[in-house]
């Protein structure tokens, strides 16, 4: 389970004790279920095995705007919000595929 688990060591060491990890259905995120130690209560969010797969980013916005009350994450989201309604433009513009 290297790397994945010195991944997770690294992850754990770099947030704080009340800090959230949010994961993905990645193999880190895999190995995190079992390898994270978690030292308070809805600090480590998986999407479980449901093969759910983005369900990383839009987490962790919840996550921000609930756990902030501070102006400073409502505008993070805001800038957020408009980066992602633009981005079926960009992908219909660049060619990407998909549809718009």
């Amino acid at each position: 389970m290297r790397p994945q688990t010195e991944y997770v060591r690294a992850l754990r060491a770099a947030i704080p004790d009340d800090g959230v990890l949010v994961s993905e259905m990645t193999q880190v995120g895999y190995v995190a279920r079992v390898a994270y130690p978690v030292y308070e209560p809805r600090t480590f969010i998986h999407p479980g095995y449901q093969g759910t797969l983005g369900y990383g980013f839009p987490a962790a916005l919840g996550v921000t705007i609930g756990r902030s009350r501070s102006r400073r994450a409502r505008t993070a989201f805001t800038i957020t919000l408009g980066a992602l309604s633009a981005a079926p433009t960009f992908v219909q513009t660049l060619g990407c595929g998909g549809r718009a």
